[in-house]
């Protein structure tokens, strides 16, 4: 974990949170990395593979999806 991972994982939740509410998808594992200023796709992985299984949990990955059909769930549907 480097010091700019939390940093990184809240751009991304805002990112997703954000092309939700524009496009009504999600965005892709590339333009993900593209918008947060990561070059390796597998370092996006890395986060979005955090950010659904931590307790705090904010992006969901339907069981058998692919990373780019992850969907933002807001923090007040959550069980916290």
């Amino acid at each position: 974990m480097t010091k700019h991972d939390p940093e990184r994982a809240d751009f991304i939740v805002d990112f997703y949170r954000f092309t939700l509410a524009e496009t009504g998808k999600p965005p892709t594992v590339r333009e993900t990395a593209k918008a947060v200023g990561l070059a390796s796709t597998s370092a996006v992985h890395h986060h979005l593979k955090k950010l659904t299984t931590e307790s705090r949990a904010v992006l969901l990955r339907p069981r058998g999806k692919c990373w780019c059909y992850c969907h933002y769930q807001a923090s007040s549907d959550l069980d916290i």
